[in-house]
């Protein structure tokens, strides 16, 4: 059990430094000597900010160079610098909420322990083996490499988040950094999100939903500890904890938009950066980040006592735009000569742009596998007899049975219950359930797997929540309701938390499960050039660059010896069948 301790101090000591590292990073996003909020909730905003600025930073740094331990020193530094300019602001904001909180701080340091425990497993996710690890090695061996999908369709996702933990593959991470990269995430997430949980009883008004709807994530995010992608480089996790940031600060500009025209520009950037940053993590995310960036610039605008802002909305995001999508679709084109692969559209006629026919079987693979993953994906494309099964699986899937039950249940109450006054403001918030609504429609016709399904049933099952106590509730929420509520909470969404409250043991590596190995076997292509395949399940792991479950024999490098100048299709080319294991 020492092993285990040591490992997870290890971990925790980490997030601590990267932590710290990310919100320096994005307290330059505002002006010296002031925050956003001088609380945990500022702080973590900062540090959302500033962990989205590195992902969009090294979109440019590959351009030219690996993301290595150079990359990681830069961010370090700037990051630092951050911290010092604003020193004063974050030992305020992280310092008085948590004096005299003992009960807070023992319950957040046995969950951040029990986050720690359960990052030490070894990757878990079958994606991770199939193209997770892959990608990240990629990034942090090669400036952009083109026509990297001619060797394995899925490198060519363009998952801007296989940047992260990239970066953090140095020193004591290199080939560890998936016991860190989502853990952090999930820790600093919790560790506010239970803060949120305590402050609610103390507050009043719009702070008091506001406090709610953040600790209203707690049970979701505790249910992905023990599932597999806490230790696995997977997107999923990320845009899931992104997108329910974005919606609390959505939530906040409908309660309560800042009188300012200033202030409430910042807010409205902020959200607006997050989301198109949470697009090019996955590509999935696009109507949930769409909507909730849209909406930013619409809420809040016409109150009384609100100035009206000077310039444009649009004008003022503009800009953020176009530096968060245009590396990341010219990022998509090096990679497979498709900025949104596997869509086809917007295709340029390079010498290393993937078949479309490849293209198309790649895209028409996920849609029918997310479908029915124990069918032939070609059966079940051009009919609805998937539905039925797809239906009844649904139950046994946490993340979409509890939050929709939640949703019906809540609106449901919310039109039939006795109605009071909602205060300014109260018909806006309606308009924050047309983003989640737009992403599970989304997720339904292109890839229903539960799995998939993000963040988007629990930000309507939340909005949902905040509808119902803002139009039967009043002002504030007397404590008997609190206490009933929390019950309820713990009984349908916590429930079945609790009977998979475990522990890990140590693994070999330090207190660390190490990643599986695979057993590669060369293959030689028409032009010589040799690729590892893998023998079991079409899983590569962390094996030796070129690694593909899918060999093709027309595959050739761009320049004879030079991994880093990329793929190319010889003249004569077809498309391979892909194989299951992955999305």
């Amino acid at each position: 059990m020492l092993a285990a301790l040591g490992g997870m101090s290890v971990v925790m000591f980490s997030w601590l430094g990267l932590a710290g590292v990310f919100t320096g990073l994005g307290c330059l996003w505002y002006r010296p000597g002031r925050l956003p909020q001088a609380d945990p909730i500022g702080v973590s905003q900062c540090f959302w900010l500033g962990w989205s600025v590195v992902v969009v930073g090294l979109q440019l740094w590959q351009v030219w160079l690996p993301v290595n331990g150079l990359a990681l020193l830069a961010v370090t530094l700037a990051g630092g610098v951050g911290l010092v300019r604003h020193r004063q602001q974050l030992r305020r904001a992280l310092s008085a909420p948590f004096r005299g909180r003992r009960l807070f701080l023992s319950v957040v340091a046995l969950l951040l322990l029990w986050v720690a425990n359960h990052s030490l497993r070894p990757p878990q996710n079958i994606d991770s083996g199939l193209y997770h690890l892959q990608a990240i090695r990629w990034i942090g061996s090669y400036p952009i490499v083109p026509g990297l999908g001619n060797l394995h369709g899925r490198l060519a996702f363009n998952n801007s988040y296989f940047l992260y933990p990239a970066l953090l593959e140095a020193g004591p991470w290199v080939a560890r950094s998936s016991h860190v990269a989502n853990s952090l995430l999930v820790a600093v997430f919790l560790a506010v999100s239970l803060w949120c949980a305590f402050q609610v009883p103390r507050a009043t008004g719009p702070r008091q939903l506001s406090l709610l709807y953040r600790a209203f994530f707690l049970a979701p995010v505790l249910d992905k500890v023990y599932r597999y992608n806490l230790s696995s480089p997977s997107p999923d996790l990320a845009v899931l904890l992104l997108g329910a940031v974005i919606s609390a600060s959505l939530l906040d500009l409908g309660l309560a938009p800042p009188a300012s025209p200033a202030e409430r520009t910042e807010v409205r950037r902020g959200i607006v950066f997050l989301a198109a940053v949470g697009v090019t993590l996955k590509l999935s995310f696009l109507p949930l980040g769409l909507g909730m960036g849209g909406l930013a610039l619409v809420l809040g605008q016409r109150r009384p006592g609100v100035q009206a802002e000077r310039r444009s909305p649009a004008r003022v995001v503009l800009p953020l735009l176009a530096l968060v999508f245009i590396p990341w679709l010219l990022r998509g084109v090096m990679a497979s000569g498709y900025p949104l692969y596997p869509l086809t559209m917007g295709g340029v006629a390079v010498d290393w742009q993937v078949p479309a026919e490849q293209a198309r079987l790649d895209a028409d693979w996920i849609k029918g596998y997310a479908r029915a993953p124990d069918q032939d994906y070609r059966e079940v494309l051009d009919n609805w007899r998937w539905l039925g099964p797809w239906v009844r699986r649904l139950p046994a899937h946490y993340d979409v049975a509890v939050p929709l039950v939640l949703v019906g249940v809540m609106l449901a109450a919310a039109g039939l219950g006795r109605r009071r006054p909602g205060g300014p403001g109260s018909g806006e918030l309606g308009l924050l359930l047309i983003p989640p609504l737009a992403g599970m429609v989304f997720w339904f016709l292109t890839a229903p797997d539960p799995r998939l399904v993000g963040a988007a049933v629990w930000i309507a099952a939340g909005v949902s929540l905040v509808l119902l106590l803002r139009r039967s509730a009043g002002a504030s929420l007397p404590g008997k309701t609190l206490v009933v509520m929390g019950a309820l909470y713990l009984a349908v969404a916590g429930g079945p938390l609790f009977r998979h409250l475990t522990l890990v043991g140590p693994g070999p590596d330090h207190g660390l499960h190490p990643t599986p190995a695979a057993s590669v076997v060369p293959y030689v292509t028409a032009s010589g050039l040799v690729l590892q395949v893998p023998r079991e399940r079409g899983l590569c792991w962390d094996s030796p660059l070129p690694c593909t479950p899918l060999p093709s024999p027309d595959l050739q490098l761009r320049a004879p010896g030079d991994l880093g100048r990329g793929f190319r299709r010889a003249p004569a080319t077809s498309g391979h069948e892909p194989q299951p294991g992955g999305k």
